[in-house]
This record gives structure tokens, sequence and C-alpha cells, in this order.
């Protein structure tokens, strides 16, 4: 007999969610890709008022500044600007680790059309981002095709003379 609940075997648990929300990921980030993003945010500050705290942006948040962001976000953006704008940095790279729930954070903020100093910044950083968020996922799929590359699953090809192809083939009977 099934159980009513065994459905909700697939489903993650909020720990399991909260785990892979946590994950430490490097992002690689150009001068360019920084200042970006740096010019994107804005901090979000909370406010203490009756009955709770609120968060509200510190400035209106205006088109070219598409979103609030807790200060830690801020301070790591601030970080990637200063160490890719040093004079003794000639790559002009840096690379800061991001938690999975910030790179959804900065997947939010990156229109693949925008660019910045003629570099295409959203679509690189767009790229970036989902190659961190989904390298797992990209990962099985690399190992799928590998293993399946051979196999040949054509349903048009002519069925082998010797097979059996009665609906009711019993193996076990002769």
């Amino acid at each position: 007999m099934m159980d009513s609940n065994d459905h909700l075997e697939h489903y993650k648990s909020d720990a399991e969610i909260e785990r892979e929300l946590n994950q430490i990921k490097t992002l690689s980030l150009s001068r360019n890709e920084a200042l970006f993003l740096s010019d994107t945010f804005t901090l979000l500050v909370e406010h203490e008022r009756e009955g709770g705290s609120i968060q509200l942006p510190a400035r209106g948040v205006v088109p070219s500044a598409g979103m609030s962001v807790p200060i830690d976000m801020i301070q790591k953006i601030g970080l990637a600007v200063l160490m890719t704008t040093d004079p003794k940095n000639t790559m002009q790279m840096t690379e800061v680790a991001f938690s999975v729930s910030e790179l959804y954070l900065l997947r939010e903020c990156c229109q693949s059309y925008v660019r910045m100093n003629n570099e295409p910044v959203g679509y690189n950083l767009t790229r970036k981002i989902y190659r961190l968020l989904l390298e797992d996922t990209i990962q099985e799929q690399v190992f799928f095709d590998k293993i399946t590359k051979d196999i040949n699953i054509s349903l048009d090809k002519e069925e082998r003379k010797d097979a059996d192809t009665r609906t009711n083939n019993d193996r076990t009977s002769n």
C-alpha cells in the first residue's frame, strides 16, 4: 500500500535547500563587471518600527540601480571594485566568494544587453553566474552524453528478424 506522503520523497527538505543556498562558489569578476554591480546595487537598510523591523533601500531605486542588497553584498562588491581598479592589478580581475543565494541576487540585475566600456558585462555575468549555479547539472549532462553517445536508440531501424514482437511474449513459456 502506498503512503499518501510517498510523493514528498522527491522534494528536498528545508535543511537541504538551506544547505544548497549557503554553498559557496567563486565568481571571477572583471573591473567593468565589478563597477557595473556596484552601480546597480543600493544598500538595503533595516529600520526598526513598532511591531518589528522593515527593510528599505537606502536610496530610491532607479532603473540604473536595479536592486537593494544587504550590506555584506555591498562590501563584497566594494572589495571587488577596489581589487580590480588597483593599479598593481594589471589583469583587472578578482575572484569573490558568494553563496548560491547571493548568486541568485546577482542574477536578478544582469540584463544580457548591458555593456560597460564596450565590455558586454550583462552577458558575461549572466553566463558566469549560470555556470556556477548549474555546474552540477552541466556535469551530469556531459557525463550522460558521454556514456550514451554510442547507444543507438532510434526506433526507425528495422527490427531484428529473430525478435519476438508478440505483445504477450512471456519468455518462460515455450
